[in-house]
């Protein structure tokens, strides 16, 4: 049960002066700890008076009790921001592992533990490097990569535009170029995830190439993998 207003009021009042005494434990800690229901009541009284205290700061006022309540401003303040940081950070994991469970080929899946910097889109473990946006892949082919993308890639909320995105014949007998192009609306973004078995790179041994844009229009299929985002 949420506390009233006049225990709520009673509760402000009282984590300031413990703060200003230097009662232990740490008015931060206490205050967090409470529940949303407690912690919005006993904000409305708690928020004026550290604005209050933040006015006057900015006014010159330099007292012990001021600067100690600014102090208090802001510790809340980066504790806020970590815990909203941590909480990102956790939804990310979770919606990695999410998309990951539906990544197709299991082995394929469990392997794809490396985080490129194109929106933290996941690579094969073993996946060597060639360009700043192309890797080389071993024991994996075409299909297992481009089934994994489709899958993960949904699960992860992109969607997918087939109007840019196609698989046609490679340049050689047996192989094969597909491209396919993820989009987010707002703002305007694009993933464009190349899989083909390169003749250029070696026999056998699929690439992917990675590249974004924040075109409002979505890129254009190039069969030769090359062009850039229209």
């Amino acid at each position: 049960m949420a506390l009233t207003n006049d225990e709520a009021q009673q509760f402000a009042d009282q984590l300031i002066a413990d703060y200003l005494a230097g009662v232990e434990p740490d008015p931060i800690s206490v205050y967090g700890a409470l529940t949303n229901d407690d912690q919005i009541p006993i904000g409305k009284h708690l928020v004026p008076r550290l604005t209050v205290a933040l006015e006057a700061f900015n006014s010159g006022d330099r007292s012990a009790d001021t600067v100690k309540l600014v102090q208090w401003c802001l510790a809340m303040e980066a504790q806020r921001e970590l815990d909203e940081a941590t909480r990102a950070q956790r939804k990310r994991d979770e919606l990695r592992a999410k998309a990951l469970a539906f990544g197709g080929n299991p082995v394929l899946a469990a392997q794809m533990t490396q985080i490129s910097e194109f929106y933290g889109i996941p690579l094969p473990a073993t996946a060597e490097r060639l360009t700043n946006d192309t890797w080389q892949v071993q024991g994996f082919s075409p299909d297992d990569l481009f089934g994994f993308y489709l899958r993960f890639m949904a699960a992860a909320g992109w969607a997918l535009d087939l109007r840019a995105s196609a698989s046609v014949p490679g340049t050689r007998p047996g192989t094969r170029y597909s491209s396919l192009v993820y989009g987010l609306p707002d703002p305007p973004r694009w993933v464009i995830i190349r899989i083909w078995d390169d003749p250029e790179v070696a026999e056998g041994r699929p690439a992917i190439q990675l590249q974004i844009t924040n075109d409002d229009d979505p890129p254009v299929f190039d069969p030769l993998g090359m062009a850039t985002p229209t």
